[in-house]
């Protein structure tokens, strides 16, 4: 018996042919025929077609049939190479070993929490994990290019960096502590220090929205720069967005075919199309969906229904500028030539909604003063965050990029179906 396991990934880059393999994995299909099965077995992300003829191995045939799916086997055999074959080679079973076997569960199953840790087995899913992947590759890459360093931020904190009502507060020894709305704020001290920092931040909301776009737990792609301005960030992110999908577009071809995405659906133009706020206002007037207007006063958020509304209209994604003090995280700068305003901006696309933020940030202590007060938020606990515009504060400004939803947009998925272990608030936190 041949004992040294070979990955799947080595065969079907070829070599092999008429070698004699042994293999570990998974059963993932079954398909049994008059007088031969054939199992497509996987050892992770790779898969390949395992072969046997009840004429040449009568025990080894009924073994076979007998597998059920997600059974853990060890299969030894012959290597060969088939045009009409998906992957182009397969292998004609030699041995056979049930290391492990247990009923799939059904369908209905997988759907709930309980046995989310066998859905993110299945095909879809792994093609997600492999997009996944990809997309945090290429865009640590490309930021490290630009010469952008990694700077780790808390994820345990004091203060809400945004909506005090949408922290998970928790006792933290003695006293009560938070966990992190974003990492912007401790994203700019290392700003400061390095000149140009990024983190994919775990990020924590405590969102009550019934929506197929919030998750309780999710990461975000932050950076923050110094002796940078809006511009900076809006090209930046744009580039980050078309660096993602292109990658993506060009090593992920097989994962999505099985997600039945074309790279046309995702492939993105920049510069993005660039609205102002007060233009979004506008064209909000007289647009109706099943007869309910979809007007939006000045003050108020895009809502899902617009969004997708105005993406039939203009070629998304689409940017918009000028977004209210009113409904801007109390950080952000105020626009001194438009009243009202915050030098900041937000990229829309079509289902998935807000897609990422981005601003120019506060340098004065005292008009950090100011906004804590209006916002109703304790001195006490961003005091640091105050001081630190005493010790030669820049010119600063970043950006937060959503990683499930940039997902959700790439795989056409619900956003529950990009994460393996989604928390929002209908679904208890298990496993």
């Amino acid at each position: 018996m041949n004992e040294k396991r070979t990955d799947i990934k080595k065969i079907l880059e070829g070599g092999y042919e008429g070698r004699l393999v042994s293999i570990n994995g998974w059963v993932y299909e079954k398909n049994p025929q008059e007088k031969s099965v054939s199992l497509l077995v996987r050892d992770g992300a790779n898969s390949i077609p395992v072969f046997v003829n009840q004429e040449d191995h009568q025990d080894l045939y009924h073994s076979a049939l007998k597998i059920k799916k997600e059974s853990l086997v060890m299969i030894e055999g012959l290597v060969f190479s088939d045009n009409s074959i998906a992957g182009k080679y397969g292998i004609r079973m030699k041995l056979l070993n049930v290391n492990s076997s247990a009923d799939y569960p059904s369908q209905e199953q997988l759907l709930s929490s309980d046995f989310r840790f066998m859905k993110v087995r299945e095909q879809k899913q792994i093609a997600v994990w492999g997009i996944s992947n990809t997309v945090s590759r290429a865009i640590r890459n490309y930021l490290e290019q630009k010469g952008f360093k990694e700077y780790p931020t808390p994820s345990i904190t004091s203060m809400a960096a945004e909506d005090p009502r949408k922290v998970f507060t928790f006792q933290y020894y003695e006293e009560l502590a938070q966990l992190q709305q974003t990492g912007e704020l401790h994203l700019e001290t290392g700003a400061i220090a390095l000149g140009k920092v990024y983190y994919f931040t775990p990020t924590f909301r405590k969102e009550r929205l019934q929506n197929n776009n919030h998750l309780s737990e999710f990461t975000t792609i932050e950076v923050a720069q110094a002796f940078s301005y809006l511009d900076d960030m809006i090209k930046l992110n744009e580039e980050l967005f078309k660096e993602g999908i292109t990658k993506v577009i060009e090593e992920n071809a097989k994962e999505l075919k099985i997600l039945g995405r074309e790279p046309s659906q995702i492939d993105v133009k920049i510069p993005f199309v660039r609205l102002d706020y007060n233009e979004v206002v506008s064209m909000s007037k007289g647009k109706k969906k099943d007869g309910k207007s979809l007007e939006i006063k000045w003050g108020e958020n895009l809502t899902h229904d617009l969004v997708n509304k105005l993406c039939e209209e203009i070629t998304p994604p689409f940017t918009v500028t000028g977004i209210p003090t009113s409904i801007s995280p109390f950080y952000m700068k105020d626009d001194p030539t438009k009243n009202g305003t915050t030098i900041s901006y937000d990229v829309y696309v079509p289902k998935v909604l807000e897609m990422s933020t981005g601003s120019e940030r506060i340098q004065e202590g005292k008009t950090l003063l100011e906004k804590l007060q209006k916002k109703d938020l304790l001195y006490e606990r961003y005091q640091w965050y105050v001081d630190s515009r005493q010790f030669g504060y820049p010119p600063i400004a970043g950006l937060g990029m959503g990683k499930e939803r940039f997902l959700e947009f790439i795989t056409g998925l619900e956003i529950t179906d990009v994460i393996p272990f989604p928390r929002v608030p209908t679904v208890r936190p298990y496993p």
